[in-house]
């Protein structure tokens, strides 16, 4: 080490980081160059220049008013006053995780299993900063038998091992290994659970997607629409978080969120492979659709029919699990609800209640379709003839006009279509619930399905 042991002792004794002052100090000077590095590395973990309200500090097999003086008589006993001094070793911790007295305890564990036999150590816990962390000095020399510690690639591991055990033995957060390449550091955790962090944000949008999607494309489709592009193409996912060029393997970052956020677990959350927190197992399904008692309503009513239907979709989307039967004689209406929805919110905006009511608004669209068609043809060849006498005014006002008329054209046209979907999916739902009722409307359905109308523009 750099520091000479004084000084760091003194440094991680320091009241100004770990409390109250220290009134004992030690001021014995010692004449050999490497001794004097001892009392350097005390004093740097001593220092009195940044004080708190509490000293939190403790010793190992010896004293940490007189550890330095405990030290050196232990290397003077055993004739090894040179070469490496002393060991300084930091443990931090995340912050907001730890109590002052937690990470000191923890601290004073770490060392005592993994020094408390042979050698002298100072345990010093910090609270200057945002992270609380304790400094270890370990003197090099054992006070048992004089043989020095030697700190090897196998040690360090063994070090970090230990320290992770003890730490996920009190519930606290430990560096995850990122595969293929290092660790990942606190400042990841921290990310995921600080409120408003990149991770925090991301599994919150994934909880909510995922309550509002019933398939797989529908999840992916909607958190593109919020940022996030799942990358599929190599062996191992990627996702590029929204203003990113950079992507992040998914199964890295699972292992800081938690293993609910991995690409197996999400897809099976999404598929029903889940357990709600509440579940209320149905007698009968038709419950679900028809309340208690025998269905009332009538088929024919497409937009009572919409809304009984959508209602269900709602109740199984929510309880999969225990709606199991329903939930697959179902799927396809579930991939589509949004279109089921549009559908419901039409025949809502213009009292369209039979499937006569929505043909004839259908059928009148459409003829509003082509007039509006023809209409906006008289007028992109009225623009042709102002650009051609060079008429500004005329011409600003014409392409006004074409604006406006294509929207409302454009509005026509989905309304059409919607209407046509409509009288597609209409017979289909009647056709299911008919079989969830278990009764049979073989005419309302035939009837359903003969229905006509004129051809689509």
């Amino acid at each position: 080490m750099n520091h000479s042991l004084g000084t760091v002792i003194d440094y991680v004794n320091n009241p100004e980081k770990t409390g109250e002052k220290v009134t004992d100090r030690q001021t014995i000077k010692y004449q050999s160059d490497d001794l004097q590095g001892l009392v350097n590395v005390m004093d740097y973990a001593m220092n009195e220049n940044k004080t708190e309200n509490k000293l939190y500090v403790s010793g190992l097999n010896c004293d940490p008013k007189y550890a330095r003086d405990q030290m050196i008589m232990t290397k003077e006993r055993f004739n090894k006053t040179d070469k490496r001094i002393a060991y300084h070793m930091i443990q931090s911790f995340a912050p907001g995780e730890v109590t002052p007295q937690l990470a000191h305890s923890i601290g004073i564990e770490y060392a005592q299993k993994m020094f408390g036999d042979k050698y002298e150590v100072v345990i010093a816990t910090h609270l200057n900063t945002d992270s609380i962390h304790n400094h270890f000095i370990i003197n090099s020399v054992s006070f048992e038998d004089g043989k020095k510690y030697h700190m090897g690639k196998g040690t360090v591991q063994q070090m970090r091992k230990l320290n992770d055990d003890i730490c996920k033995a009190h519930n606290l957060s430990v560096p995850v290994k990122q595969l293929g390449r290092g660790t990942y550091g606190y400042q990841n955790i921290i990310d995921f659970k600080k409120d408003g962090g990149e991770l925090n944000t991301f599994a919150k949008n994934i909880d909510e997607v995922i309550e509002m999607s019933v398939t797989r494309q529908q999840f992916y489709d909607e958190m593109k629409r919020r940022g996030y592009v799942f990358d599929f193409s190599r062996m191992h996912p990627r996702i590029f978080f929204p203003g990113k060029d950079r992507a992040r393997r998914w199964e890295t970052i699972s292992q800081i969120m938690g293993e609910e956020y991995s690409q197996e677990a999400v897809e099976e959350r999404i598929a029903g492979n889940w357990i709600p927190k509440k579940r209320e197992p149905q007698d009968d399904p038709r419950q679900i659709f028809f309340g208690s008692d025998h269905p009332t309503f009538n088929y024919r009513e497409y937009k009572v029919v919409y809304f009984k239907f959508i209602s269900g979709l709602k109740f199984i989307q929510m309880r999969p699990r225990t709606n199991r039967e329903l939930y697959f004689l179902l799927g396809d209406e579930l991939k589509k609800m949004d279109r089921l929805i549009e559908q419901q919110s039409l025949m809502i905006r213009n009292n369209l209640n039979t499937s006569e009511e929505v043909l004839h608004f259908r059928n009148a669209r459409a003829s509003m379709l082509s007039s509006l068609t023809d209409e906006r043809t008289e007028l992109r060849k009225k623009l042709k003839t102002a650009i051609r006498n060079e008429d500004l005014t005329v011409q600003d006002e014409v392409r006004n006009n074409v604006a406006n008329m294509t929207e409302r054209i454009k509005q026509i046209r989905n309304e059409v279509k919607i209407c046509d979907r409509l009288l597609t999916d209409a017979p289909v739902i009647i056709d299911k619930l008919s079989v969830i009722d278990g009764t049979n409307s073989s005419d309302e359905k035939t009837k359903g399905k003969e229905i006509t109308y004129e051809s689509r523009n």
